[in-house]
């Protein structure tokens, strides 16, 4: 059985962090911070061969949104299959670089 809460806890702590002097507003972090935007992003860092901390994910009116950087094409699509699995949402908006 995979421990779940603890990628959520570090996740959680490391959004306490952020001080005033960062450059996104309440909103976007309470979006980002979102029950499930943190269990994406947790299931993102329990995937071998997916850097999950290079992934931001949004929920947002209905769908999930995946910024970030990958080092492949593959792995940006399996960020989007593992959103796509985790998620109520009804759609995921995959806006991944490619390196």
């Amino acid at each position: 059985m995979k421990c779940r809460l603890l990628p959520v806890l570090i996740l959680v702590l490391a959004a306490g962090c952020a001080g005033p002097g960062a450059h996104q507003d309440e909103a976007t972090l309470s979006r980002q911070d979102s029950l499930e935007a943190l269990e994406i992003k947790a299931a993102l860092i329990e995937e071998l061969g997916i850097s999950g901390s290079a992934i931001d994910v949004t929920v947002e009116e209905g769908q999930v949104i995946l910024e970030g950087f990958v080092e492949t094409r593959q792995q940006s699509q399996r960020a989007e299959d593992i959103a796509q699995e985790q998620s109520d949402a009804g759609r995921v908006d995959n806006r991944i670089t490619v390196k």
